[in-house]
């Protein structure tokens, strides 16, 4: 699955009362990241297994169920899209 701002899965969780991006989705698993990792390709702060384990650096630290979904998918702001759209149109 890619990593970054081309990434299709991406879910707004709050984890131990921080907010996080889940790159993935929550029955596979996936990275656990902040925007500025996302953004910037760095290292995750966590990932979620398939099992629903979330484990930092071989650690067992939380399960699927202390995730709280915020959202279906990260705000994005399409202001821009329709005029770039047109300049490609014939």
């Amino acid at each position: 699955m890619p990593f970054g701002p081309d990434s299709d899965a991406q879910i707004r969780v709050e984890f131990q009362g921080k907010e996080y991006l889940l790159i993935g989705d929550l029955e596979s698993g996936g990275a656990i990241a902040t925007r500025a990792q996302y953004e910037n390709f760095t290292m995750s702060y966590a990932h979620l297994h398939s099992n629903g384990d979330i484990c930092r650096f071989d650690k067992t630290i939380g399960h699927r169920d202390d995730l709280k979904v915020l959202s279906s998918a990260i705000d994005a702001d399409f202001s821009e899209v329709a005029p770039a759209a047109k300049r490609l149109l014939p």
